[in-house]
């Protein structure tokens, strides 16, 4: 399997044409079952509300 991991600051995202408020962030919006999928892109933050 050919893999490619690519790690991002805040606006470096940004400036590559992601944009975070796109996506829901709430657990009822995530659809239950198995799923082959690639992960667009991945944010965290260093503090916690």
């Amino acid at each position: 399997m050919n893999r490619e991991t690519m790690v991002l600051e805040f606006f470096p995202v940004l400036e590559a044409g992601y944009e975070p408020k796109n996506y829901s962030y709430y657990k009822e919006d995530v659809p239950l079952g198995n799923y082959k999928a690639t992960l667009d892109f991945m944010l965290w933050s260093k503090s916690y509300r």
